[in-house]
Order: structure tokens, then C-alpha cells, then sequence
């Protein structure tokens, strides 16, 4: 009787560590690296679309 018992036992966790191995969830994918949202800034009230600067500004603020 105990043999059937532990017989039992063994063989449900062996198919429960089947069964998970088969359903499991994966790790979800990693985020690709870079730029890949938009620029503009969500307010409470929209969007707030913000000109680019020229780009004689940026070549002053890049050299300061």
C-alpha cells in the first residue's frame, strides 16, 4: 500500500513539472534599445508640441 502511494505521489509531480515546464509564462521580451517613443509630452490637457530649436542654437549650446 505505501509503495502504491508513493508510486502516485512520484508520478503526479513528475507530470506537474511537465505540465509547467509546457505552460509556463516566459520572461516577457526585452526593450530594444534607442529611441523608439514620441517626442511631443502628454499634459493634462493633450499634447504640447514644442518647436525644434535652429540649428545655429544648438551648435552654440553644444560648444558652451
Amino acid at each position: 500500500m505505501k509503495r502504491v502511494v508513493i508510486a502516485a505521489v512520484l508520478v503526479l509531480a513528475a507530470l506537474s513539472m511537465f505540465l509547467w515546464l509546457l505552460f509556463r509564462t516566459p520572461y516577457p521580451q526585452q526593450p530594444k534599445f534607442g529611441f523608439t517613443g514620441n517626442w511631443r509630452s502628454t499634459d493634462v490637457f493633450g499634447f504640447e508640441e514644442r518647436p525644434l530649436p535652429p540649428a545655429a542654437q544648438v551648435w552654440q549650446d553644444y560648444g558652451a
